[in-house]
């Protein structure tokens, strides 16, 4: 019970003090976040998604290129703070018990749930703007085409901290 109490406090010290409690802290999903924002990150994640929305959603090229910006813009604010909680939900819960195995924070497999969970993040706050805006359903097959377009984008992020790390 005291484990729980404890985490409960942490979680609540964490969203009164998030702009300090991340000042310090360093974990795959905050460091991903960072890359997701470089304008070139945005730009070939606008490229994919237009091509998959024109391609496989069978959107004019005008309607897709408005709808792949609408949903784009939104999947930014929103999971600007949501990818990050993600993190912390990843460190909190699941990684901790990684940890008595010898997989710290930056593991292969603590990478792949990030870019992973960022991308199924980005997905369903895109997929959802595409419902209300463009009456497009919400499908499996419609989440598994939009999932694929933004793994091959947040993908992309996470091959460039390999080639360029972030200067901590």
């Amino acid at each position: 019970m005291k484990e729980v109490q404890r985490n409960v406090a942490l979680v609540i010290l964490l969203v009164i003090f998030t702009p300090v409690a991340t000042a310090d802290v360093v974990w795959p999903s905050a460091i991903l976040e960072g890359r997701l924002l470089t304008w070139w990150a945005i730009l070939f994640g606008l490229i994919v998604e237009g091509f998959v929305l024109y391609r496989w959603f069978k959107l004019s090229i005008p309607a897709a290129a408005l709808a792949d910006v609408a949903m784009n813009a939104a999947s930014t604010l929103i999971g600007y703070f949501a990818i990050p909680w993600a993190g912390y939900g990843y460190e909190l819960g699941i990684a901790r018990y990684l940890y008595r195995f010898g997989l710290y924070t930056f593991n292969p497999l603590a990478w792949l749930v990030t870019v992973v969970g960022a991308a199924a993040i980005n997905t369903v706050i895109e997929l959802a703007v595409l419902k209300i805006g463009w009456k497009i359903k919400y499908t499996r097959s419609n989440f598994g085409r939009l999932l694929i377009a933004n793994i091959v984008s947040v993908a992309l992020a996470f091959v460039s901290l390999m080639v360029r790390p972030p200067e901590l």
